[in-house]
């Protein structure tokens, strides 16, 4: 089991589900899966080692989105653990939704964006109908939702057995339908989110998933969603490689001297330039953003466990 993680985050990997009460998936929900495999495992390998470091995760996310956020929020939760990243949200606003991942991120305008990570990897396409055994109630919950939703186009008097309970689409409905929810109750919600962005992470080798057909749509996973949305620029598909570039790509800044390698270092450390203009404002000569502060001290351990961490994730997930 323990092998099954990036060692260096396996015991805070335990803890944080262990305190916020989070089950894991598979048979045994007590414990991690021991399948090398496991998308829920690939997720943590790939994002649980930066969550509390506020450049990386930054810099990261706008390398993955090609956006310009120019800060990341910490999450205020029960552990009050101070993370850039939550996993395996949960919500009652919406039925019986999850998200493996979560950023907080805002604007140059200030706004407070959401951004859903879904993760898949070697999951196999579905042409299961989620609808057929629901209880009517929640189907009326979800009518209510969707026809209320801005986000989702299409709308039909009756919603049983259409293209929202379809596969993996389901699954999308409910976390598009969840972050439409905390924006529309943000001054009630803890995140108070202004707007969202929802990614899939999905292997370019699943074929599977990508490629196969929907009967009622007859198209792919990405163009059926694309055809269901007002604004296609608040959905993307990436390959987990994505993440592993951006990560390469930071170390090679620190090799060239692009950016100040004292960003890599621990949270405890980055605590002492928490102010969000430093973050963003500063700029070297290379015009990349970046933190500079006398008080922070980096090693060469410090470099190299980032470079450990980029080196483990290519020979297991590449």
């Amino acid at each position: 089991m323990k092998n099954n993680f990036y060692m260096p985050i396996y015991n805070k990997v335990i803890d944080y589900f262990s305190k916020n009460s989070i089950s894991w998936w598979g048979e045994n929900k007590s414990k991690p899966s021991c399948h090398t495999l496991s998308s829920q495992i690939s997720c943590l390998n790939h994002l649980f080692y930066i969550r509390k470091n506020r450049f990386l995760c930054l810099q990261v996310l706008n390398f993955i989105t090609n956006r310009n956020f120019i800060d990341v929020i910490s999450f205020e939760n029960d552990i009050n653990d101070n993370g850039y990243i939550d996993f395996e949200i949960s919500n009652y606003r919406e039925p019986y939704v999850s998200v493996n991942a979560l950023f907080l991120a805002k604007d140059k305008e200030n706004k407070k964006h959401i951004i859903m990570m879904e993760w898949k990897y070697i999951e196999e396409h579905s042409y299961e109908d989620f609808s057929i055994n629901k209880d009517e109630k929640i189907l009326n919950e979800y009518s209510s939702f969707i026809n209320n939703s801005k986000q989702l186009k299409i709308k039909y008097f009756n919603y049983k057995s259409s293209i929202y309970f379809q596969g993996e689409l389901y699954k999308l409905t409910r976390q598009t339908l969840w972050a439409e929810q905390i924006i529309e109750n943000k001054y009630s919600e803890k995140i108070g989110a202004d707007d969202f962005l929802h990614i899939v992470v999905i292997p370019n080798k699943n074929k599977s998933l990508l490629s196969s057909v929907y009967k009622l749509s007859n198209m792919n996973l990405e163009n059926t969603w694309r055809n269901i949305l007002n604004d296609n620029s608040k959905f993307m598909i990436i390959d987990n490689k994505k993440i592993i570039e951006a990560l390469e790509y930071i170390i090679k800044l620190i090799e060239y001297r692009l950016i100040d390698s004292s960003l890599i270092v621990s949270q405890k450390n980055i605590n002492v330039m928490s102010d969000s203009d430093k973050l963003s404002n500063k700029k070297n000569n290379s015009g990349e953003s970046h933190i500079s502060s006398e008080d922070i001290v980096v090693s060469e351990e410090d470099i190299y466990n980032l470079e450990d961490f980029v080196k483990y994730l290519k020979i297991r997930y590449q």
